[in-house]
């Protein structure tokens, strides 16, 4: 009867050790979250800022108006905060529209811009 009752206890004790922790895990989580910012030509390079919520890799895939992908870009970010991608101008055409998809944690955000004259 007391190895039951031990066994118990220590079992009892585990799982309320268990679920506290996870708890405590839950309590810090925050949903990733991608808010695309401003678009801007600066020199030879359009600017597309963006702030992130929590730290991972973004991606930025550049289309034309065929659809067809012409450039992807991916930066690793180690903490939230703002950041931006630089988009070289030199494979766009001028004044041509061009969308934009970006992607972080399953999350995707597009827009779209006209290249520079």
């Amino acid at each position: 009867m007391k190895n039951f009752i031990l066994f118990f206890l220590l079992c009892t004790g585990i799982i309320t050790g268990f679920t506290c922790a996870q708890a405590q895990v839950s309590d810090y989580y925050e949903e990733p979250r991608l808010y695309l910012g401003s678009i801007s030509a600066n020199g030879n390079f359009v600017e597309v800022n963006y702030d992130i919520n929590v730290a991972g890799y973004v991606e930025l895939h550049l289309i034309d108006t065929k659809g067809q992908k012409i450039w992807i870009k991916g930066q690793l970010r180690n903490k939230k905060g703002q950041y931006l991608f630089k988009i070289p101008t030199e494979p766009m055409t001028k004044n041509e529209k061009y969308n934009i998809l970006v992607r972080f944690k399953g999350k995707e955000e597009k827009s779209n811009f006209y290249s520079p004259s």
